[in-house]
């Protein structure tokens, strides 16, 4: 929330290096609208409010404040770019043996620079950026842990926003915060096909028939009438779910 109240002003516009240092030695920018989204998100507040922090949501809001920091500085290092949004809210029909289903999302951030477009998700934690596996998005028989959802979801987002651009580039990330003062920080999604073998996915489109057949598959299983929904086999899987108190597996 924050991020996309910092880059609000530059919509459309071409961030250079000084924006982004300006926004990075704007402390009081910064801690004002760490304060904001306590207020609406945290205490449930009208968006906008101000609120007095202490104790521990003071020590999680100096921690964020180091996080939005290191953020910018990535920033920096990417700069100049086109600030296209943030919280985008897309939306796309995907054809199934079923009918056509909607299908939308909420896009964290998207930029653009020398005519590529780069959708970012932003992950408050730590994570993996590479997988071996298409089929492994998709599998119901292993662990949630093991399963690469946040790549699924940022080619999803991919999907969901062709059609709102006419670039013919565009590049899915991942922006793990925890990993941002790391000196092999990146976003870039890598596909191993092969043990030695390190694929960036540098276009949505260089994959999209890798990708799409699985996803419309995936759909049409949970539309199919003669394929019922069943509880999961995986165990481990259990303590994840929002819904173990009712099932109590």
């Amino acid at each position: 929330a924050v991020m996309a109240e910092l880059y609000t002003p530059f919509t459309a516009q071409l961030v250079d290096c000084e924006n982004i240092k300006d926004l990075m030695t704007n402390d009081s920018l910064i801690e004002r609208l760490i304060a904001q989204a306590f207020g609406h998100y945290y205490f449930k507040k009208p968006k906008g409010t101000l609120v007095e922090l202490e104790g521990n949501h003071l020590l999680i809001a100096t921690i964020l404040k180091k996080y939005i920091k290191g953020i910018l500085k990535r920033d920096a290092e990417h700069a100049p770019f086109i600030y296209i949004g943030s919280e985008k809210k897309v939306r796309s029909v995907i054809p199934t043996k079923f009918g056509g289903v909607n299908l939308k999302g909420f896009i964290d951030r998207i930029d653009q620079k020398e005519g590529k477009i780069r959708i970012l998700d932003y992950k408050t934690g730590g994570g993996d950026l590479s997988f071996s596996d298409w089929d492994s998005m998709f599998e119901h028989d292993i662990p949630v842990t093991k399963r690469p959802k946040h790549i699924l979801q940022t080619m999803l987002y991919g999907y969901l926003y062709k059609d709102d651009t006419d670039q013919h580039v565009i590049i899915p990330g991942l922006f793990y915060t925890k990993h941002v003062f790391k000196d092999s920080f990146s976003t870039d999604l890598i596909f191993k096909n092969k043990p030695n073998e390190h694929n960036t996915i540098k276009n949505y489109y260089d994959y999209e028939n890798e990708f799409l057949p699985r996803l419309t598959s995936c759909i049409e299983e949970m539309m199919n009438p003669d394929i019922p929904f069943f509880q999961t086999q995986v165990k481990e899987n259990c303590k994840y779910c929002d819904f173990n108190t009712i099932c109590k597996r």
